[in-house]
């Protein structure tokens, strides 16, 4: 089974099935389906003291940072009409919010890898778990390994009162993105806040900015990318173009038209059409003017005052990481439910 996910990953009846005749393995010629169910019992079973092992083997053979732990979660829904109920022996699905608007049975994966991609911990929960609780369990099972100095580095998504409360339990650090939009102090505080840049190598820059004092104070790290903002200015004037030739095609601009609810019901355009008192549809040119402000920017905000401006910037532009170890699992995925 191993082999199969380094070659071509099936399930377990995947590789038994079709797998195994078209591969060489002489011990394996005995092998059959419910060995490998037995297998994965096993493994069930000790699996934090092999996931321990394997981990540090792997630090040591590759000589990996374990300075920066990327964390995040994803969900993966399933085609059934109901969730697991409370008394099934697996209750791993249940209802939640899928990002493509609508609502399914799903489990919620979470993982945690080195700046590397090499895997530290990993987990599924429940599909109406909330993220505070695999934070929870998460930091506790990295506590358990006594990795030293390991700051924890996470999207916005994970940026809320309490994840941060638990994160900074016995010393801990983290390192998250915020919401620069729908947050009032970042908006007021950081992003108008004076000074130069600090520039870094590939044009990287950063401040810092200091809110509050004492125990309230926030350290958040104003970044910037001259690179990145130039990609968004272009990508969003493509779709100002788009939405001015489809608006020029039609006579009627009444904003209950299908083809002005459909273009509304994208949120790429959405957030650009606004609606006048006369009820018609219009290219919103204040929201453009407004979204332009946060080109090529994004604000961290970290309780250790003792990592650098450029750490903490490269530190954050490293969860692209754990995004692609997220897409792999997802190509596996659709891989599989296409067979």
């Amino acid at each position: 089974m191993v082999t199969n996910r380094l070659c071509a990953p099936e399930s377990k009846l995947g590789v038994w099935d079709r797998w195994l005749s078209k591969v060489y393995i002489p011990p394996c010629g005995n092998l059959k389906l419910d060995h490998m169910y037995e297998a994965m019992d096993l493994l069930h079973k000790h699996s934090d003291q092999i996931e321990e092992n394997v981990f540090f083997h792997t630090v040591n053979l590759f000589n990996l940072d374990v300075d920066l732990i990327f964390y995040d979660t994803t969900t993966t829904s399933f085609s059934i009409d109901l969730e697991d109920e409370d008394d099934d022996n697996i209750t791993l699905r249940k209802y939640g919010h899928v990002k493509k608007g609508f609502w399914a049975p799903l489990v919620v994966i979470a993982l945690a890898v080195t700046r590397d991609g090499i895997p530290v911990r990993s987990g599924v929960f429940p599909g109406n778990t909330a993220d505070v609780s695999t934070v929870e369990k998460i930091k506790a099972d990295l506590r358990g390994w006594s990795l030293g100095r390991a700051m924890l580095v996470a999207d916005s998504g994970m940026n809320i009162e309490t994840n941060r409360s638990e994160l900074s339990r016995a010393c801990g650090k983290y390192l998250l993105a915020c919401r620069m939009a729908s947050i009032a102090e970042i908006k007021r505080e950081v992003l108008s806040k004076r000074g130069r840049y600090t520039v870094f190598k590939d044009n990287l820059q950063a401040k810092e900015v200091i809110v509050g004092d004492g125990e309230r104070r926030k350290r958040y790290i104003l970044c910037y990318s001259p690179k990145e903002a130039a990609r968004q200015q272009k990508h969003r004037q493509m779709i100002v173009e788009m939405l001015e030739a489809e608006l020029a095609s039609h006579q009627n601009q009444s904003a209950t038209t299908q083809r002005a609810i459909d273009l509304r019901a994208f949120r790429r355009f959405e957030r650009y059409l606004r609606v006048t008192k006369a009820n018609l549809i219009r290219i919103d040119r204040t929201a453009i003017k407004v979204a332009s402000k946060y080109d090529g920017k994004w604000v961290i905000e970290t309780n250790d005052d003792t990592i650098s401006l450029e750490d903490a910037a490269r530190g954050y532009k490293g969860l692209m990481t754990i995004e692609q170890c997220f897409r792999s699992l997802k190509r596996t995925e659709r891989k599989n439910t296409a067979r």
